[in-house]
Order: C-alpha cells, then sequence, then structure tokens
C-alpha cells in the first residue's frame, strides 16, 4: 500500500515522547498519541504541549506489513475546523454565457458532466466539493 495523505478532525491529546535515534546523521524524536481515540505518531514536539483544541490533522498513512503507521504532520500546519479554507481567497468573476442556439448546445445542458462529478464527490462533508471547485478556477485562470 502506497504512502496516503488523509486528514482527521479531533482533539490531539495524551501525546509522549517514546524514543530517539538519527537518519543520515540527522537526529530525530518520535512521540505517540491519541487524535479522536485513533493512536498516532508524530515527529513534532508541539504535540506534547498542544493547547486540546479541536483542529483539522494532516497524517500520512503506510502499510508496512502487518501494521499501519499513522505519522502526524506538523501541528502548526493543523487548521481550525470552523473556518472556510478558502475564505481569504480572491472570487474569481466569471463571464457571461452568450445564449446559443445550436441543437448540439442545448443537448449538452441537459447533461452537466459538472453536477455528475459533484455528486460522486458529496461524501467527505464537502471538502473535495471545494476542493474540485477550487481547482476549477484555478485552471480558468491559468487558461485565460
Amino acid at each position: 500500500m502506497p504512502k496516503q495523505t488523509k486528514t482527521i478532525t479531533g482533539r490531539a491529546s495524551d501525546f509522549k515522547f517514546i524514543r530517539e535515534g538519527a537518519f543520515d546523521g540527522k537526529p530525530w524524536k518520535l512521540y505517540s498519541g491519541f487524535v479522536n481515540g485513533e493512536k498516532f505518531s508524530t515527529f513534532d514536539e508541539a504535540y506534547v504541549n498542544c493547547d486540546n483544541k479541536e483542529k483539522i490533522f494532516l497524517y500520512t498513512e503506510k502499510q508496512n506489513g502487518k501494521f499501519l503507521n499513522k505519522t502526524l504532520g506538523q501541528f502548526s500546519l493543523a487548521k481550525d475546523p470552523n473556518i472556510d479554507p478558502f475564505e481569504d481567497e480572491i472570487p474569481v468573476v466569471e463571464e457571461e454565457e452568450k445564449a446559443s442556439t445550436s441543437e448540439t448546445d442545448v443537448e449538452a445542458e441537459f447533461v452537466n458532466p459538472e453536477e455528475k462529478i459533484m455528486e460522486a464527490l458529496k461524501g467527505d462533508d464537502g471538502w473535495l466539493q471545494k476542493i474540485y471547485k477550487k481547482l476549477v478556477e484555478i485552471l480558468t485562470v491559468l487558461e485565460k
């Protein structure tokens, strides 16, 4: 199973020092604790003294034989779940579409692929939809 990056919303708690070592001459320290009752490890000491507020944490998941490793990213990258991640973005102004009377355009209106995509992305509390919309906006700007 390849490495996958995921998110979890919850409170980080009970993080404690586990062990230390070195890799390619660089020292590291490993910490272990819980987010929503799920066990995670991390190399970021900030989790030991975290503020225990609810946040959205990034983590990577990798299968090593029989074991599933869940490693949290930096605590400073955790986001507040009550703040829209795209709130500070500049809105994209879309151009008005001109009316068309061709038969192919009329048929295309009844089959809207964007609606099908948005329906498929409904799962994940709307996050996937927001990301998809943002990607479409970026592509629109890049095409111009």
